[in-house]
């Protein structure tokens, strides 16, 4: 699949999320549990707006990785144990939009690699993805909808 590789220029954003550091192929489930962990300790609040569910990559080696997973919110929150309010970094991004099935990501973190190399840019922090149409809200793996975003300089 061709990705159209663009640059933006991100505005900060607040980022309500758990951390975690697990095997390579227990992201999917991981992802899973902590996403519903921060939906949950979001709905118990009485007002906060939430944008899509964002998985962010801190660092990994040959056997596991240590990921952020939340979702962004326009009002200030506390934090609550594991849960904690960051903030994504502002400035230009190299994105590419995936269109289908999760497994198929790898694809567009290359060709948003590929794009920043290509363009003598280097990558400024972990990348991460926004899930605008996640498994939750898509009747067929076709149908998901995933933004690659990677921090550049």
């Amino acid at each position: 699949m061709p990705y159209d590789v663009r640059l933006k220029d991100l505005a900060p954003q607040r980022f309500v999320a758990a951390h975690t550091r697990c095997p390579r192929a227990d992201v999917p489930a991981t992802l899973g549990r902590m996403l519903e962990d921060v939906w949950t300790y979001l709905s118990s609040l009485e007002h906060v707006t939430v944008g899509p569910a964002i998985a962010r990559y801190h660092g990994h080696d040959e056997d596991e990785i240590l990921v952020e997973a939340g979702f962004p919110v326009a009002e200030d929150v506390p934090d609550a144990g594991v849960i904690a309010v960051t903030r994504l970094p502002h400035g230009p991004a190299a994105t590419a939009l995936h269109y289908g099935p999760y497994e198929g990501l790898h694809a567009a973190h290359a060709a948003v690699e590929a794009w920043i190399a290509a363009h003598g840019r280097v990558a400024d922090g972990p990348a991460w993805e926004i899930f605008w149409v996640d498994a939750s809200q898509a009747a067929a793996p076709e149908e998901l909808r995933t933004e690659v975003v990677w921090p550049i300089k």
